[in-house]
């Protein structure tokens, strides 16, 4: 098959040279362009020689062609050497001819140049579809979108992702707007049709019977067969199909992409295969000149500091490092065009370096590493900053919506503001009890935009972002089912904020359909609703997405792909740990001031503990629940009782915190901390009855009003009928006070 592709492209390309150079771009075509790095040139050159040699005759220069007769002018264009189909004259747009800093304008540098020939050559050759390899930000997608552009081509974008189904390509049966059930194309049945381009991004990531259903359309008849209904299509004669992917891991960088699949044999063999390589970082200064319209000498030292980025080596692991698969982990490619771009166009490199430390050193997880990336950065930028950046101040608007005034809310909400700014999706990561989404809901008061909640889960399909057809509802004029938009996609509609929570339990195969709203486009291709066109979601001007995680290793939680979370800006949301933030996250639901700070020495005792048995460490999630606690007791017992109260609510979860822990290790342990928040305590009154009220307090009243113990006694609905049950024992009855106590207020026990 290789053999003959490589024949069959030196018959239809025209090459000036005649059919000796024509050959030559044949076999280069067929055996040279998936190779990787210098074996790619190295190959051009074997087939050079080989076929010069075995036909006696001599290569002739590389010079533009004469039109093919089948064109004509308004038809087709010479797009680095090769004539290729276009669309209309009037409507094509050559992004690299844009200024610098312009929107949506493309840099051909050497690198990309020599793929755009690879590129353009097999679409000149024009019978097979065409699969681009290389890793995440070197350009894949960039390059097709560019050729769309400049030769006026609709070209259609299908992200894939675990569960991509073969309806998504060709089409289903599906309710019709009169009621009635009808057969709707694909997106992929829709360009064969219409002769469009269509883009498969992120090929493997599709599972393998999927992608093995297309095998007809991709061999040399090109058929596309509707087993539904039995049509039978032929390809239009400007249809084309690309796919782009990144391997399963990376052999040049060593990153490793989370849910892709190596494809067989037999179907990359359908392909001309293209390998793209990142560009060299003389030629990443000039696209980050061009595309961020910054000055040559600042987009260098950019250039520079992701080089010295590149050569550290940070702490590994989810205490204290930062998780990062690769040398360009740390600053990507597409890195480094944020960075530019939000300098829109400055040389201050004081400026720059500030950008630099937002993007860069404020997602690492530990203080060290934070500082080792911000001395590398401003080596590279040749000035310096401070080692304790100040924050901008959110009290006031933190005083309305009743958050703490902390430094680490101010931080979060400064970077993460500047990141939305620029229409950048941002990626907070933490531990659980950090305020990522306080800062979240925090954000979207000050912007005055509605938020979006989505939890993301084990279990979480394409559909519960974009959306699915459902039962119709009576208004719907008689449709059985209508397409309903998810929450993702109902967001982009009306400008509003999402936040897609514990975002790393879904699978990255299902995220990674999302690929393009994380881009600077922010698109998305419907390919699920089906319909005579593939409809295409543009995210309103205001439109901003939010995710949080835990660090990777939580309970089933991992870190993300590299080609996923590249598309992000993440930031680090520590651990609320001062005791002045901690005091001001108490204080804000509890004024008094004495027993904010007994919390919080019992919190710092706690921590402190050496002990095998122990209970587990207080976050700021738990004090802010015990100051909440007390003030829902004001006014029915005194501030020491509740405080005492709150104390064993939090001793009452020992057992769970050690499992397979003998009763008298646990009561010995209880009774250690018990002694110690009366010590705590005693300057402000007596807590003894309060920690040992759930053993020894009141009986229980059973009567038509209340069932239980005061002050926790339960509303009761009738008389209390349950002679079977002994609520008498001493562990039932202290268990039945532990359970009444640990409701209030409205938290989940």
């Amino acid at each position: 098959r290789t053999l003959c592709r490589a024949l069959d492209a030196a018959c239809v390309l025209s090459v000036k040279g005649g059919p000796v150079a024509a050959l030559r771009e044949g076999f280069e075509l067929a055996y040279a362009t998936q190779l990787v790095g210098d074996a790619a040139e190295g190959g051009r050159r074997v087939c050079g020689r080989e076929i010069r040699e075995g036909l006696g005759a001599s290569m002739a220069s590389d010079m533009p062609p004469p039109r093919p007769s089948r064109f004509t002018d308004d038809d087709a264009d010479l797009v680095a050497g090769f004539w290729v189909a276009a669309g209309p004259k009037a409507g094509r747009v050559d992004a690299a001819l844009l200024g610098d800093g312009a929107a949506g304008a493309f840099c051909l540098t050497p690198t990309v140049t020599q793929s755009l020939r690879r590129v353009a050559r097999a679409l000149a050759f024009g019978r097979a579809p065409i699969l681009l390899q290389g890793p995440t930000c070197a350009g894949k997608t960039s390059l097709i979108d560019y050729l769309a552009r400049r030769l006026n081509v609709r070209c259609a974008r299908i992200n894939n992702h675990e569960h991509t189904d073969v309806a998504e390509y060709v089409g289903r049966y599906a309710p019709l707007p009169d009621g009635t059930i009808g057969w709707l194309d694909g997106a992929l049945t829709g360009a064969v049709r219409r002769g469009e381009w269509i883009l498969l991004d992120e090929l493997n990531l599709a599972p393998p019977d999927v992608l093995e259903a297309l095998n007809r359309l991709l061999d040399d008849n090109r058929e596309l067969r509707l087993p539904e209904t039995g049509e039978v299509i032929t390809p239009h004669a400007n249809f084309r199909l690309f796919a782009t992917q990144n391997p399963a891991s990376c052999a040049t960088s060593g990153a490793q992409y989370g849910g892709r699949k190596p494809l067989s044999r037999a179907f990359r063999d359908r392909f001309v295969e293209i390998h793209v390589d990142e560009p060299p970082p003389d030629e990443l200064a000039q696209i980050v000149k061009r595309v961020g319209g910054v000055p040559p000498s600042l987009a260098a030292k950019l250039v520079d500091a992701r080089r010295r980025l590149a050569r550290l080596r940070l702490g590994r692991g989810r205490e204290g490092g930062t998780l990062l698969d690769g040398d360009a982990a740390l600053c990507s490619a597409r890195d480094v065009l944020k960075w530019a771009k939000r300098l829109g166009g400055s040389a201050d490199k004081a400026r720059a370096l500030l950008v630099g430390d937002d993007l860069l050193a404020q997602r690492l997880r530990c203080p060290t590493d934070v500082r080792a990336v911000r001395a590398c950065i401003s080596q590279a930028l040749e000035a310096t900053l401070d080692d304790e950046r100040t924050w901008a101040s959110v009290r006031d608007v933190c005083m309305q919506q009743n958050v703490a005034p902390t430094a680490a809310m101010a931080r979060l909400v400064q970077l993460m503001g500047a990141a939305l700014d620029h229409e950048e999706p941002v990626l907070l990561v933490g531990e659980t009890g950090g305020g990522k989404t306080t800062a979240c809901q925090l954000l979207a008061a000050m912007r005055g935009q509605q938020l979006r909640v989505l939890n993301c889960h084990l279990h979480s399909e394409a559909s519960d972002f974009l959306g699915a057809l459902r039962p119709a509802r009576r208004e719907s004029g008689g449709a059985l089912f209508e397409w309903v938009d998810g929450c993702l996609v109902e967001a982009m509609r009306r400008g509003e904020m999402v936040l897609l929570d514990e975002l790393n339990l879904a699978d990255d195969a299902v995220l990674e359909r999302l690929n393009s709203v994380l881009e600077p486009a922010r698109t998305i291709a419907l390919a699920e609703k089906g319909g005579d066109a593939l409809e295409i979601v543009t995210a309103h001007p205001a439109f901003r997405l939010l995710a949080t995680m835990n660090p990777g290793g939580d309970h089933g939680k991992r870190e993300l792909s590299p080609a996923l979370r590249s598309r992000f800006t993440e930031l680090w949301a520590p651990a609320c740990s001062s005791r002045e933030d901690l005091r001001a996250l108490v204080a804000t639901t509890l004024p008094d001031a004495a027993a904010t700070e007994a919390l919080l020495d019992f919190g710092e005792f706690i921590k402190g503990m050496a002990d095998d048995v122990k209970p587990p460490p207080l976050t700021a999630r738990d004090l802010v629940h015990w100051a909440a606690f007390v003030k829902h007791l004001e006014g029915k017992v005194d501030v020491v009782e509740a405080l005492g109260h709150g104390c064993g609510v939090v001793l009452d979860g020992l057992g769970v915190a050690n499992p397979c822990v003998e009763a008298d290790a646990l009561e010995a342990c209880r009774d250690v901390c018990e002694r110690r928040f009366a010590e705590i305590c005693r300057g402000m009154g007596d807590v003894e009855d309060a920690l040992k009220w759930d053993r020894a307090g009141p009986p229980l009243a059973r009567d038509a009003h209340v069932y239980g113990a005061a002050p926790f006694a339960l509303e009761a609905r009738g008389d209390f009928n349950g002679d079977a049950f002994c609520d008498d024992a001493p562990t039932t009855a202290a268990n039945l006070r532990r359970g009444g106590r640990a409701g209030p207020p409205r938290r989940a026990a």
